[in-house]
């Protein structure tokens, strides 16, 4: 994570306060959600006098939790199930690199520790856990979650999670968003290998997540949390000027605008392409934090071979490492 201080621009961040608010009656003029206590303007404002000035450099690895038997019943739709493994070919079905332990599974503590161990050794200091809340059909993430807290603890390791989802609308979907992350912050918010930052804990919310919430339910949302489990630091997935405001620091999951021919059959003729494409886009989003004092975070993306998993007909390369 990344952060520096600078002065505000005053003009520029009533601006985005005042598109914030007039995004938010619109959504309470649509969906009827009720207001708090606070007028959505100065909830706004006092976001944006949040300040980090002090963060500490860490490099995270997204984490993805779901892998185990074939076991719909059990592991629930959004959970990954090893199918067509053959171990003396070392193939599978929908995976392109055979796993170097094999078909593993996430609730195996001894792969969690290998895995901790590796991460470590390569100067990673945290995962970002896939966490798609506390439901029945995502409970195997959930226990795996649970796994890591536990085997993160042994290893002066740090565990934060991804918030993927906020299923429903209206009310339904306001309250189970405060229900989920306050169980969750109760329950291990207070752990020291929880990521924090001023002490507060970090919860990144993906792209998804954000276009699921109206702008007008994130008031709601962030105090009824606050009340219930106590303050923390949400880092939303993209880089819009309004996000420094209304989040504790911005994030992306990805290149957005990336033209096709940068991430598909990726050569070294031009990677150098891509890396400037990726510079001027992080440094963008790392001036916009800075006006603000907010949290920013630069994604290192190593490629991606997704042909077997989604019968792609392309694929980002790794270039021998230099991606």
């Amino acid at each position: 994570m990344v952060v520096a201080t600078a002065k505000v621009d005053n003009l520029s961040r009533l601006r985005d306060v005042f598109r914030l608010t007039l995004a938010a009656f619109a959504c309470w003029c649509s969906i009827g959600l009720s207001q708090t206590t606070k007028s959505f303007f100065q909830f706004v404002q006092e976001q944006s006098e949040r300040r980090y000035t002090q963060v500490p450099h860490e490099v995270l690895a997204f984490y993805y939790g779901w892998w185990g038997p074939k076991s719909p019943p059990v592991q629930g739709y959004m959970d990954g199930a090893w199918g067509g493994v053959n171990t003396n070919k070392h193939e599978m079905h929908k995976i392109a690199r055979y796993p170097f332990k094999g078909a593993y599974s996430s609730h195996d503590a001894a792969v969690l520790d290998w895995q901790i161990d590796q991460a470590r050794s390569h100067g990673i200091t945290g995962f970002v856990v896939s966490w798609s809340g506390t439901g029945p059909e995502v409970a195997w993430q959930e226990r795996t979650l649970q796994l890591l807290f536990e085997r993160a603890e042994k290893k002066d390791f740090t565990i934060t999670i991804y918030w993927e989802q906020a299923p429903g609308d209206g009310r339904g979907q306001v309250s189970r968003a405060i229900s989920e992350i306050s169980y969750l912050l109760n329950r291990s918010g207070k752990c020291k290998t929880f990521l924090k930052v001023n002490g507060k804990p970090v919860i990144f919310a993906y792209g998804r997540l954000i276009n699921q919430v109206p702008v007008a339910a994130w008031q709601e949302i962030m105090e009824g949390i606050r009340a219930k489990a106590g303050d923390f630091a949400l880092i939303a997935d993209g880089q819009q000027g309004s996000y420094v405001h209304l989040f504790d620091g911005i994030h992306s999951y990805g290149l957005p605008g990336l033209p096709p021919e940068l991430y598909r059959n990726l050569t070294l003729q031009n990677l150098g392409d891509r890396r400037a494409f990726a510079a001027r886009y992080y440094a963008e989003g790392v001036t916009m934090a800075r006006r603000t004092s907010r949290i920013s975070c630069l994604l290192v993306f190593p490629g991606t071979d997704a042909r077997k998993a989604y019968k792609f007909d392309w694929q980002t390369d790794r270039v021998d490492g230099q991606a």
